[in-house]
């Protein structure tokens, strides 16, 4: 980065890294509980008529051992770091439909 760059940007210290990271940290625990709830209603749908679970903890205990939850935790683990590189194609693809409109005329 150029010397003249470093002077108008400040480092990123003290609060504003935190909130950063905080917020980020917040978001993926989000997505990840998410795709665990997702799991679960999955895992509901799945149940078939002769699996009655009406207890709360019973079906909780049977969703944990279940193959649902472990892939919900794996989809909700990949899709964290998904979300910054989506992000980051959408505005690339985006630039370069701007290009090409410009230089079309």
């Amino acid at each position: 980065m150029p010397s003249s760059t470093r002077v108008l940007m400040p480092p990123m210290n003290g609060p504003d890294r935190r909130y950063r990271s905080f917020t980020r940290n917040i978001g993926a625990l989000f997505v990840v509980l998410l795709a665990v709830f997702a799991g679960a209603f999955l895992f509901a749908a799945n149940l078939s008529n002769g699996d009655n679970i009406a207890d709360p903890f019973i079906f909780i205990a049977a969703y944990l051992q279940d193959r649902h939850f472990a892939l919900a935790l794996l989809v909700g683990a990949i899709a964290v770091p998904l979300a910054p590189v989506s992000k980051d194609l959408v505005s690339a693809i985006g630039a370069a439909v701007k290009a090409l409109k410009a230089a079309k005329g």
